[in-house]
């Protein structure tokens, strides 16, 4: 079975570079807690990035789904001692999370008010990211 999510990273690592703005050695890696969340997620087919409000050194994110991509291979450690669990991924599209897909969309479009979730993973059926997908695919 296809499994797809939505990952929720903090912000404003979409502006800054990703994910993490700090250089490193494990560039395209999302970092997890808990194993069970980087094996759940590297189990995905595909996945969408979704920057959340919460600040991180100053600033406050875009609450925007901006990104979409596949997951490749597991990355332990991943570089960062709060989420030393990690997931190389290879990103297929990433757009300027200030002009991708809004919270108010992506809530009616998954029909769901809260967005936060244990090991920042929301999975979301096939027609749900399918919708999704296409409007990052025709944005610029």
């Amino acid at each position: 079975m296809k499994r797809y999510y939505i990952k929720i990273i903090w912000g404003p690592h979409g502006q800054n570079g990703y994910p993490w703005s700090k250089p490193s050695n494990f560039k395209n890696v999302i970092g997890f807690n808990k194993k069970s969340y980087a094996e759940r997620f590297l189990d995905s087919y595909e996945f969408l990035l979704y920057e959340s409000g919460k600040k991180e050194k100053g600033g406050v994110g875009a609450k925007s789904i901006y990104a979409y991509g596949v997951p490749k291979e597991a990355q332990y450690p991943s570089g960062d001692k709060n989420f030393p669990f990690g997931v190389s991924v290879f990103l297929k599209k990433k757009i300027d999370p200030l002009n991708s897909i809004s919270l108010p969309i992506i809530r009616k479009i998954i029909k769901r008010k809260n967005i936060q979730a244990h090991g920042g993973l929301i999975e979301v059926n096939e027609w749900q990211f399918n919708r999704l997908h296409n409007l990052i695919k025709q944005s610029n």
